[in-house]
């Protein structure tokens, strides 16, 4: 957008006073092209004036609004994409284990969130657990007995492709062997665990 006037020629000097709020040249409130140049910042745009003698010309940029728009949308996917990808579910009904694992591991950046049974997780996530990366069951859960041959299977049918680690204060030869067939890894509760480089695998 041009818009041009034969007013007075402006040196450099005066383009900066006309942009400072309330200055003037000739006595006006000085807001005009105040407004003008906090409006395109916001948007992205530009004010561009241009002096010669006899004339002036104030030219307003639009950006790309499509152009805007789809990098938005393209930073506000990247954003979503790496929220999923960080975001590890725990199952574990004893508060001092729970409140252990979720601060080890939202300490290293990734989104931790705990449930206390295995029937609120699956109503519960039943329709989100594309968006989870990592499932971390205990197995002395309440009730996991029953299920656990049939626990990864059943996230499997929700839709879901991440990790299940199974956590357990029982290493005993059957336990493991038995688990090593259905979980993607086994992992020892009074053991140190390097989350980090388990969680990134």
């Amino acid at each position: 957008v041009l818009i041009s006037n034969t007013g007075r020629y402006l040196n450099q000097s005066d383009m900066k006073k006309i942009l400072r709020r309330g200055q003037s040249l000739e006595g006006s409130t000085g807001l005009g092209l105040t407004i003008c140049q906090v409006w395109m910042d916001k948007i992205g745009g530009k004010l561009r004036i241009q002096s010669h003698k006899g004339a002036n010309t104030f030219e307003l940029i639009f950006p790309n609004i499509i152009k805007t728009l789809v990098k938005q949308n393209k930073e506000k996917k990247s954003s979503i994409d790496k929220w999923h990808k960080n975001r590890v579910v725990i199952i574990e009904d004893i508060p001092s284990f729970k409140n252990k694992l979720c601060s080890e591991i939202e300490v290293l950046g990734f989104k931790a969130e705990s449930y206390s049974d295995i029937d609120v997780f699956f109503n519960e996530l039943e329709n989100s657990f594309d968006s989870i990366d990592t499932i971390i069951v205990d197995r002395h859960l309440r009730g996991f007995d029953a299920v656990r041959d049939r626990f990864v299977d059943a996230c499997r049918h929700y839709g879901y492709k991440g990790k299940v680690f199974l956590y357990t204060g029982d290493m005993s030869p059957a336990i493991n062997r038995n688990a090593v067939n259905h979980f993607d890894l086994v992992l020892q509760k009074d053991e140190k665990v390097e989350w980090k480089k388990i969680l990134n695998s």
